[in-house]
């Protein structure tokens, strides 16, 4: 079984999906419960509540970690991995960030999954095309598109493709560290 967290986003849904039709059962972990159907099954949990995760991961192989904004404010990754580690999860894929190996984000969410003890990879995406709408206004009224990092060239991906890179290192051996 594999856990997608953040289920119901850009990244987290397309991945359900791409999971599910490639035969795999799916445990949707999001605060906001949806209904499951077919191979998925859907889990009510908060990641800053590390525990509400137990019964998700609970005989689960390989959990997809995507962590919210307000998750950084408020949350604790470190306990988050032990819930996932003490419940057999043996590889976790971290949806970080591009600004990470710009040194433009801090490595802690990294620290803690390559300190967890299982088998992780990291998925640094640029700009996500579909965040290409929030320029439209600046686009007509300014003649400008406004980055975080101006300086810094970050290339748009579609999150379907974030998904699929996703699932595949989810699903197939090969593409995990353990350091």
């Amino acid at each position: 079984m594999i856990v997608v967290t953040g289920a119901t986003g850009n990244v987290g849904r397309p991945l359900v999906q791409a999971l599910a039709g490639a035969g795999e059962q799916v445990t949707a972990v999001s605060r906001r419960v949806t209904k499951g159907a077919g191979r998925v099954r859907f889990h009510q949990a908060d990641l800053a509540e590390p525990e509400s995760l137990k019964p998700a991961v609970h005989g689960a192989d390989a959990m997809f970690l995507l962590t919210s904004p307000d998750f950084l404010a408020n949350g604790d990754l470190t306990e988050v991995m032990n819930v996932v580690r003490a419940a057999g999860v043996r590889r976790v894929v971290l949806l970080s960030s591009q600004g990470v190996g710009t040194q433009r984000h801090p490595s802690n969410l990294e620290d803690a999954v390559m300190q967890s003890g299982l088998e992780w990879t990291m998925l640094r995406p640029g700009n996500f095309n579909s965040n290409a709408l929030q320029w439209a206004g600046s686009v007509r009224t300014r003649r400008i598109v406004a980055a975080p990092f101006g300086d810094v060239a970050l290339p748009a991906i579609d999150p379907v493709d974030i998904a699929a890179v996703a699932a595949v290192a989810l699903r197939e051996p090969g593409h995990g560290a353990n350091i």
